[in-house]
Parts: C-alpha cells; structure tokens; sequence
C-alpha cells in the first residue's frame, strides 16, 4: 500500500461505522462487478463490524486474504 493509501486508510479508520461502510460500499462500487459480486453483503457487512471493533490491528489480515477466505467458503 502506498503511502498516501495509508494515511488515507488511517483516517478513515477514525470515522464512525456508519462512515466506513459507506467508505466501503463506494470503493466497492468503483471495482468491475466481476471482482466483487459472489460476496456476500452481510458476511461482508459483519466482517467490517468486527474489524472495526478489534482494537488489536496485529491481528488484522488484508482485504486479499479475506476475499479468498470468502471465496473458499
């Protein structure tokens, strides 16, 4: 992730949950339909709510990783 990517990923961190799911459903918006449409919205939404509640970002894993445990489901 580049810098700027990260600066804007800590600050967005900062927002309330109902600002960060918005975030996310408009990035997710900006991808091919292709890329995003097997997820499961509430599996994705719930994802989010536990991120957002663990304080413990070392055990945080990336967006990659989570697709493919999705995908494997």
């Amino acid at each position: 992730m580049s810098s700027s990517a990260s600066a804007i990923l800590k600050s967005a961190l900062a927002l309330s949950e109902d600002d960060r799911l918005a975030i996310a459903d408009a990035l997710l918006a900006t991808l091919p339909e292709d890329d995003y449409q097997h997820l499961d919205e509430e599996a994705f939404a719930e994802e989010l709510k536990r991120r957002s509640e663990d304080k413990d970002r070392s055990a945080w894993i990336s967006w990659a990783d989570l697709k493919k445990q999705i995908e494997s489901q």
